[in-house]
């Protein structure tokens, strides 16, 4: 992409503006966690380096005027699971872990976006729901598939689950189907919840 940043001279300063605004996924959800590099054409130069927030905003202010490229690149799944459960951690009743087992390799950009919303739909429906104290998510690499796990030690659901229980189940299994993942969703009474999505590792290292 490129932009012209343009302004009106100013005697003994520097004239300088800002750029922002929102990286959004095919289906218009916000993706956070993206890097954003800007670099001055003419002297191909890298100006700045942000990243998007949780709303998938970004700004990059004091920007001198000039031509500039931007490249926008995903920052990695696991970063943004990392980031995800030190937000939940946060908050003062909810202790939340993150845990990969370091032979996951995503290069597949629309494969983890739906990685991410399922495991932050899932973490937000324990939070409505599940009055749970404790959340784990797992990111993990079993022979030739790829798991993520979403586990609390909440109240637990009654199973079977109904096949359109929950507005918040259906996206999940929505998600899932976009990516050719397998999604299960166990638990009992006062037992906890575990959502656990599988997919092809060729699906997510193409």
């Amino acid at each position: 992409m490129l932009f012209v940043l343009a302004g009106g001279s100013v005697l003994a300063q520097e004239v300088s503006g800002s750029m922002g605004g929102s990286i959004l996924d095919p289906s218009g959800a916000a993706v956070p966690n993206v890097k954003i590099t800007i670099t001055n054409t003419a002297r191909n130069q890298v100006v700045r380096t942000v990243k998007t927030d949780n709303t998938g905003t970004y700004s990059a202010p004091l920007i001198p005027v000039g031509i500039y490229s931007m490249k926008v690149e995903a920052n990695g799944l696991l970063s943004a699971l990392e980031e995800l459960a030190e937000t939940v951690q946060s908050l003062d009743r909810i202790q939340c872990d993150f845990q990969t087992d370091g032979r996951v390799c995503i290069t597949d950009h629309a494969a983890a976006v739906q990685l991410y919303r399922i495991a932050q739909e899932a973490v937000t429906n324990a939070l409505k729901h599940s009055q749970a104290k404790r959340i784990e998510l797992t990111l993990r690499r079993e022979s030739d598939c790829l798991e993520l796990t979403i586990r609390d030690d909440g109240v637990g659901i009654s199973e079977p689950l109904p096949e359109g229980a929950g507005m918040g189940l259906q996206t999940l299994r929505y998600r899932a189907s976009l990516i050719g993942a397998q999604l299960e969703i166990q638990g009992s009474i006062n037992s906890g919840t575990r959502v656990s999505c599988t997919v092809p590792y060729q699906t997510v290292s193409k």
